[in-house]
């Protein structure tokens, strides 16, 4: 399991965020995405959360089978902020929770 940090570009809008693969833990990918407030504020953390999901999902084929993903979402109001991870004890803005179905993400 690779956990370095990707930067991801959302399609819709072009936007870049940070995401990191946590963990991987009876079929659930735990990820940690972090965002820019200053350069998301029209984007859903929803929209960015599966985006990130997806990433992992399908870049691995460890992941191809995983079930469902938790996705802690941290903010950062700028981009010169150190990056924010869960080792540094913060606790997240938001916390979201997929269920992979094959109608709805693949």
């Amino acid at each position: 399991m690779n956990n370095s940090t990707v930067v991801l570009k959302d399609k819709e809008s072009g936007i870049e965020y940070n995401s990191k693969l946590l963990a991987f833990k009876n079929g659930v990918l735990y990820i940690e995405l972090v965002i820019n407030t200053e350069l998301t504020p029209n984007i859903s953390k929803r929209q960015l959360a599966i985006g990130s999901a997806k990433y992992f999902k399908k870049e691995f084929p460890t992941f191809e089978a995983s079930l469902a993903a938790k996705i802690h979402i941290y903010t950062q109001a700028n981009k010169m902020d150190s990056y924010i991870s869960k080792s540094s004890g913060t606790s997240p803005d938001s916390t979201i929770g997929i269920i992979f179905q094959d109608s709805l993400l693949n």
